[in-house]
């Protein structure tokens, strides 16, 4: 049995890191979904959902059989929408500077 990685760069930070392109978390941007590393999810977690957190997909960082490679756009039942109000993110991007 074959297995596949997808090899790609973080959005969030640049970093270039492996996962299971099926279930690896992303971002939105333009539309588009684009992966992000594990750090940076456990960073946006903190910030955008602190006291409801997403959990990360076991398989997200994993390799996946080439077998399920036939439909890799499954999507996901989470939003990634954050909990926190525009203000705060704002109050918290200050402080970070």
């Amino acid at each position: 049995m074959s297995y596949v990685f997808l090899w790609t760069d973080c959005v969030g930070c640049g970093t270039h890191f492996s996962c299971n392109n099926v279930y690896v978390p992303s971002l939105p941007i333009n539309g588009e979904r684009h992966p992000i590393c594990r750090s940076c999810f456990d960073r946006w977690n903190s910030i955008h959902r602190p006291n409801n957190p997403l959990p990360l997909h076991p398989l997200a960082y994993e390799p996946i059989p080439e077998s399920d490679m036939g439909n890799c756009i499954r999507g996901s039942e989470y939003t990634g929408k954050s909990s926190l109000s525009e203000e705060e993110i704002n109050n918290l991007s200050k402080k970070e500077k």
